[in-house]
């Protein structure tokens, strides 16, 4: 569905209005508890969706909330990814390229805050880290220095790869070649789709104790 569309249904349709709000209510929900559960302030082994609540209830009471409130930040993250699928489809290979390693270094970047956070540094700190180490550097050393288990090799090196070539197009810096063969960069996205499932499920391991769907759960109480 279109903004304009959603706009004009959300005004006229009252049982829609419900629908979004239930639904807003519950992702705002699931994301306080991720947050809380990835810096460290709260964990979900073991627990019910009830006991996770409860514990959210505790760790945001009412009074809280009312008195300072909370900032927050609307995450594209996901529709990068969406779009790297949909200009695959569309035959805009290296558009796919762009999408997916910016995708790529929002998720190292998130890793990379957590794992600063959790040591009680600043955000000044982590924006000056995330500035200060390239890429190659938060693949390859920056995470284990954080606490997080080394990535695998062969898909640390297809996302090393991967940023290369979104660099390429980017800054126009492309090699002279005498032929640019699609099937090449074709072969190549394949690789890639499996190396951005293994860091999806990497992060979640990392930052949620591997425990998302139970996340999501609670959050639907």
């Amino acid at each position: 569905m279109d903004r304009e569309k959603f706009h004009r249904r959300y005004e006229f349709d009252a049982a829609f209005r419900v629908r979004v709000a239930k639904r807003v209510s519950r992702e705002l929900v699931e994301g306080l508890i991720e947050s809380a559960v990835a810096h460290g302030e709260m964990s979900v082994e073991g627990k019910s969706a009830e006991q996770i609540m409860e514990e959210l209830r505790k760790l945001f009471p009412r009074e809280r909330m009312r008195a300072g409130g909370f900032l927050y930040a609307i995450d594209h993250t996901g529709d990068l990814r969406a779009l790297g699928r949909e200009y695959v489809k569309k035959g805009k290979l290296w558009i796919s390229v762009v999408m997916y390693a910016t995708w790529v270094e929002h998720i190292l970047n998130h890793l990379v805050s957590i794992g600063i956070m959790r040591r009680r540094f600043s955000d000044e700190t982590v924006k000056q880290v995330i500035r200060d180490v390239s890429l190659p550097g938060k693949l390859l050393w920056l995470l284990p220095v954080l606490g997080f288990r080394p990535l695998h090799p062969k898909h640390r090196e297809t996302l090393r790869v991967l940023a290369e070539k979104r660099n390429e197009f980017v800054h126009y810096k492309w090699p002279y070649r005498e032929k640019h063969s699609d099937d090449e960069i074709r072969s190549f996205l394949s690789q890639v789709d499996k190396a951005l499932q293994y860091l999806a499920q990497y992060k979640a391991k990392q930052t949620l104790q591997g425990r998302k769907s139970q996340i999501a759960k609670a959050a639907r109480l």
